[in-house]
């Protein structure tokens, strides 16, 4: 621990010198050093930097790499010799990351996108829209290639699909795209859904109507992932409780599509990928419901759920349910409401694990009786970008 007005200081010298991107501020963005403010008597405070001793030696590597290769060398050299420690390699990529996104180097950030990862695509979705906050400029011009790149597709797009992250990074221009390059049915239903509520979230009812027609004039089928059916139905059904349109409510067409399924499913086999995949549908579809003031329906479909799949009560993300379980609940006077569920639902709102969970912690914390929730909800609402928050929170 080091008092942070001198390391800076030593830092941004050297970094002038050097001509070299403020060094200081570098290792603060990595994580390697964190600020700590300590207060005194209430009025004098103290400012210290914490060094992560973890990440110093992946830094260091870092640091080599980038004075021996060309930048648009690295990403390779990094997976040629150090892709047997997948730990040091993933530190090592997400510091090269984030020096090209300082640099604005377009043509290096591409190299990145157009190898051919895989499943380690997972680790940096986070990463890129972190830096995407900090850097729009560099981010506007990579949303073609992750649009048209099938491994970006896959994760960036399908998989951690988060609006807070959309929203905030006003990344509907990228979507625009790939909508652009992937043009299959699916695909252009879950766009088009993901951008109805983007423009809802943005309070922009114009553009969200655009989508909200092309949503209407599709016809999925049961060859469609039951995730994109639920988008539709449950957007679309937001969209007109919203602003006051009526004449899409087919739900039990939409729940045939889903649990009737051909779609091309992951691989796990049996009862546990079958409760994964469908209690993120029925959260969907329970949210939108208590969005619209159909609690009882909500009820009933949960106490189906639970005897259909015995399994539900192990899993660790059942939370979601119980969560709109008490919502419903609550909005029929039937219970109060219950600090602990709002704790466990705010562990997973941070660490960005489950979909849509940003709309039912804002929920909860309206819910609440206590009006610092309250005053959280608004905060977090207004910097990602929610407009329409006071519809979400259920004001």
């Amino acid at each position: 621990k080091v008092d942070k007005k001198l390391l800076q200081q030593n830092f941004n010298i050297h970094a002038q010198k050097d001509n070299i991107f403020p060094a200081f501020q570098f290792l603060c963005d990595a994580g390697i050093l964190k600020p700590e403010t300590l207060k005194y008597n209430g009025n004098l405070s103290k400012h210290n930097i914490i060094i992560d001793h973890s990440k110093i030696f992946q830094y260091l590597v870092f640091s080599y790499i980038i004075s021996i290769q060309k930048p648009v060398n690295i990403f390779d050299y990094i997976l040629q010799n150090y892709g047997h420690d997948i730990e040091l390699k993933f530190e090592i990529l997400s510091f090269s990351l984030q020096y090209c996104y300082q640099k604005n180097d377009i043509q290096t950030l591409e190299k990145f996108y157009v190898l051919a990862l895989g499943t380690d695509f997972m680790y940096f979705w986070e990463i890129n829209y972190g830096l995407a906050y900090q850097y729009p400029e560099v981010a506007e011009k990579i949303w073609k290639i992750w649009a048209k790149n099938t491994n970006a597709q896959t994760y960036f797009f399908e998989i951690f699909t988060n609006f807070k992250h959309i929203t905030k990074g006003n990344l509907a221009g990228a979507w625009a795209h790939y909508q652009t390059h992937k043009t299959n049915l699916e695909a252009q239903i879950f766009s088009h859904a993901v951008l109805l509520k983007t423009y809802l979230l943005k309070n922009d009812k114009i553009q969200a109507e655009k989508h909200y027609e092309a949503l209407l004039a599709f016809e999925p089928d049961n060859t469609i992932h039951p995730y994109p059916i639920a988008r539709r139905w449950a957007y679309m059904r937001q969209y007109e409780h919203w602003v006051g349109r009526r004449g899409f409510e087919d739900l039990e067409e939409t729940d045939g599509l889903a649990y009737q399924t051909q779609a091309n499913l992951p691989t796990q086999i049996g009862q546990k990928q079958d409760l994964e995949l469908y209690l993120f549908y029925e959260s969907l579809i329970c949210q939108t419901l208590n969005a619209v003031g159909k609690a009882e329906e909500v009820l009933e479909r949960i106490e189906k759920f639970t005897k259909a799949y015995p399994d539900f009560e192990a899993s660790p993300k059942k939370i979601i349910l119980e969560a709109e379980k008490m919502i419903a609940e609550i909005s029929l006077k039937k219970r109060s409401f219950n600090e602990q569920l709002l704790e466990e639902v705010k562990r997973y709102y941070e660490q960005n694990v489950l979909w849509d969970i940003d709309e039912l912690y804002l929920r909860l914390l309206w819910l609440s009786t206590d009006e610092t929730h309250h005053e959280t909800a608004r905060k977090i609402a207004e910097s990602v970008g929610f407009g329409f928050y006071e519809k979400i929170t259920g004001k």
